[in-house]
């Protein structure tokens, strides 16, 4: 696959990955993922819910994921530096088993939590959700991101809410001119941008 011609230094250097949290595509890290210069964004979606909160399935899939981010963690010789969630409970729920692997890591601000909330279908109708995708991006490139010429690339772990994830690619998709997909919902380039996002319906 190819695709040229970055327009924005918004995700420049950066790559960004996006996950289903079902059990078994929750394994499709991709093993030759490039590596943002500055900064490695993965996205997954909550598990299966019912409500707000997540059935048992929506557990063994939070499990599944959280020992996938470990696999990638030896696999690319990393450490995840953030784990961000929303304040919803599904949110919360998946990215639990993750976080009580990954002890060191502070809960993310209230701030933050907040923005990660899921968009209603309402909001998609009228910007909203786009404008949230935006200020989403520019809070992990602004606040956890590592800085341009720093020594060593940051990992950020993200997982929030489907139609969220939605506008997020497609917020990317407006900064790249692609040329070519080798499948859906798959963006990469030279320059370390990376965007991957595999759904399950």
């Amino acid at each position: 696959m190819k695709i040229v011609n970055v327009l924005s230094a918004l995700v420049l250097g950066t790559s960004v990955a996006a996950l289903s949290s079902d059990p078994e595509n929750s394994q499709k890290i991709p093993s030759d993922l490039k590596l943002g210069s500055r900064c490695t964004i993965i996205y997954a979606r909550h598990g299966e819910k019912d409500g707000d909160k997540l059935t048992e399935q929506g557990h063994r899939q939070a499990e599944a994921l959280s020992q996938s981010l470990l696999k990638f963690e030896q696999e690319y010789v990393l450490d995840f530096d953030s784990i961000l969630h929303s304040d919803m409970n599904r949110s919360l729920q998946t990215a639990r088993p993750f976080k009580l692997a990954k002890e060191r890591i502070p809960e993310p601000p209230f701030e933050v939590q907040n923005l990660l909330r899921e968009c209603e279908k309402s909001e998609a109708r009228n910007g909203v959700c786009s404008q949230k995708a935006k200020r989403v991006l520019e809070t992990i490139q602004k606040g956890y991101c590592g800085r341009a010429g720093a020594s060593e690339p940051t990992t950020v772990f993200v997982t929030a809410h489907g139609l969220l994830g939605m506008f997020i690619f497609r917020e990317i998709s407006k900064r790249l001119f692609v040329l070519d997909f080798a499948e859906p919902y798959v963006l990469t380039s030279d320059d370390g941008v990376s965007f991957r996002m595999i759904y399950t319906p």
